[in-house]
């Protein structure tokens, strides 16, 4: 059992216990109203946070105009630092003055860091936006120059530009930036899409070749091509290239059907030409080696890749052989003109009572007269067109000179409707127009409108050593008055003084022209050769022209007041 004395001893301690408990208690309420009293750490914790706040605030307003976070990691990585050296106790009031004055120094430091941050990154962006409208305009020049419909993303890059000028925020020229760039990116599909428009269309000829329905695929191409004339954007640019590679497809699929039978008629086509130059005297030895090759590849032959490759390879030796058949038949040709030419003069000579010499009447085909020019445009044609064109020369001075040949024999008088007119008018496919028509061997003019004639002249053509042209001819030039001054130097045979003229209808560069000629006084069958000028002008009218079609004042007053720029007219 416990005594009473013991238990009076444990109720002391108890008691004594709980005061030391209370006083602790008080100390502790002191302290804390101390630490809460006017410029405590208490307030100073307040104006912490009310500068973390504003730090808050800026690095918001930061990353809403677009500051990135790489841009802001070192203002947080700072910010986190400050936040985790926060002391851990609470009695060392010292420690907390130190802290909170520190950190709201710093906060403001990184506070004027976003802003410094802020305007680098305004500038930076400012930058890169001027430097990719830059690059955007050049690349745009640049499609301009190689023919590309650019017009619509020019107008775009001008209004961009303008905005750029308003720009304020990071955020605003990086959009810009964007743009430019993106465009300038898409860009690059133009030479694509042009190359695209090319294999639609080479696909297309072979579908329209094989006569198949192109009416789909033709709409799709139309479709493309506008919205290729009008791109403004680069979605525009993506959404031309997506309906091309699409209708290229289906034109592919299509136009494979009609690979194997338009191959075999292009080789066909080929052999034509082959057996062509080799009857127009060439040897055609390399070409059939190359048909007797392509034969052979056919079978080896089954998608649209292949078969496009093939016939880019077949239409390459259709080309050359092409172009060597129309020189090597303007060769020809130019033979057998020189022949025929030669060998009528020989046996159709002009006696000359005057002076007793036997001349041409054909001395304008001869090489003082069209065939030099005949035999240089075909020497120095390169392309198929210039090619064809010399070729067609030739035929027609070989037709033209079959017609002097067929006239010469026609006893029709020179003022009536010659046969050989006829012929020249429907070969030349002149019937319905305003044509003259010149004869050598009658030295005679005629006028026919829609076929009938209207008037015909005698008229003097050029001497034999400067013989007028031959041919088919516009006018090119009307002259009323003009001053003619002779293109040889004094003391040359054919040198003349200025000479005025009434009225000129140019025939063929370099002079050629149908004029009147006030000095002259004979005219018709004989005129262009040596001869007793009526006139008794020996010096300016005893043989022919220079190359010009003369006639009488009067004569040329009324054939120039009767014809007019879109005349045709033909000499033989």
């Amino acid at each position: 059992m416990i005594s009473k004395t013991n238990t009076r001893y444990i109720n002391v301690l108890r008691e004594r216990f709980l005061q030391i408990i209370a006083l602790l208690l008080l100390l502790g309420i002191l302290g804390i109203a101390l630490l809460n009293g006017c410029g405590s750490p208490s307030a100073l914790q307040n104006q912490a946070e009310a500068s973390y706040l504003k730090l808050e605030t800026a690095i918001t307003t930061a990353r809403s105009a677009g500051v990135s976070e790489q841009q802001l990691a070192p203002v947080l990585l700072r910010k986190q630092l400050i936040i985790e050296q926060a002391p851990m106790t609470l009695f060392q009031t010292q420690v907390y003055h130190e802290y909170y004055h520190r950190s709201i120094e710093e906060y403001a430091q990184l506070q004027t860091e976003v802003q410094r941050i802020l305007q680098q990154a305004t500038i930076q962006a400012q930058r890169q936006a001027l430097q990719d409208l830059q690059a955007l305009q050049r690349s745009l020049e640049g499609a301009q120059q190689r023919g590309f419909p650019v017009n619509g993303l020019q107008e775009k890059l001008k209004r961009t530009q303008q905005q750029s000028l308003h720009a304020q925020l990071p955020r605003e020229f990086a959009a810009i930036s964007a743009e430019a760039q993106r465009t300038n990116k898409v860009l690059t599909l133009l030479p694509e899409n042009r190359r695209l428009f090319q294999e639609v269309q080479g696909a297309l000829s072979i579908m329209q070749k094989a006569h198949l329905n192109t009416e789909a695929i033709q709409k799709q191409y139309k479709s493309g091509q506008q919205l290729f004339a009008r791109q403004d954007s680069p979605e525009s640019i993506l959404q031309v290239h997506r309906l091309l590679t699409t209708t290229l497809k289906q034109a592919k699929e299509q136009a494979l059907q009609a690979l194997p039978s338009l191959t075999t008629s292009s080789l066909q086509a080929l052999e034509t030409d082959i057996n062509a130059f080799q009857h127009y005297g060439g040897d055609p030895e390399q070409y059939t080696r190359w048909l007797r090759e392509d034969w052979k590849a056919v079978p080896t032959i089954s998608t649209y890749e292949e078969y496009s490759s093939f016939a880019q390879k077949v239409q390459a030796h259709q080309q050359i052989v092409h172009q060597a058949l129309l020189r090597q038949e303007g060769d020809y040709r130019l033979q057998q003109l020189s022949q025929d030419i030669t060998t009528w003069a020989s046996m159709h000579p002009w006696y000359n009572g005057y002076d007793g010499g036997l001349y041409d009447l054909n001395a304008g085909y001869m090489e003082q007269g069209v065939f030099s020019d005949l035999r240089h445009a075909l020497a120095d044609a390169q392309t198929d067109a210039e090619l064809a064109r010399a070729l067609q020369d030739i035929k027609n001075a070989q037709f033209n000179h079959q017609l002097l040949k067929e006239n010469y024999r026609d006893r029709t008088p020179f003022d009536q409707p010659h046969n050989t007119d006829k012929q020249a008018l429907l070969y030349y496919g002149v019937e319905q127009k305003l044509v003259i028509v010149v004869s050598f061997t009658e030295q005679a003019l005629r006028v026919y409108q829609q076929g009938r004639l209207l008037r015909a002249f005698y008229v003097a053509t050029g001497r034999p050593e400067l013989p007028s042209l031959p041919g088919f001819w516009p006018v090119l030039q009307r002259l009323s008055p003009t001053k003619f001054t002779s293109p040889y130097p004094p003391g040359s045979p054919y040198w003349y003084p200025d000479t005025p003229i009434n009225y000129a209808i140019m025939y063929h560069q370099g002079g050629y022209f149908i004029h009147d000629t006030a000095w002259r006084g004979t005219y018709g069958p004989g005129s262009q050769f040596p001869h007793q000028d009526a006139s008794r002008n020996q010096t300016s009218a005893g043989t022919g022209s220079h190359g010009c079609i003369n006639l009488p004042v009067e004569d040329m007053q009324w054939l120039y007041q009767h014809t007019n720029q879109d005349t045709a007219i033909i000499i033989y």
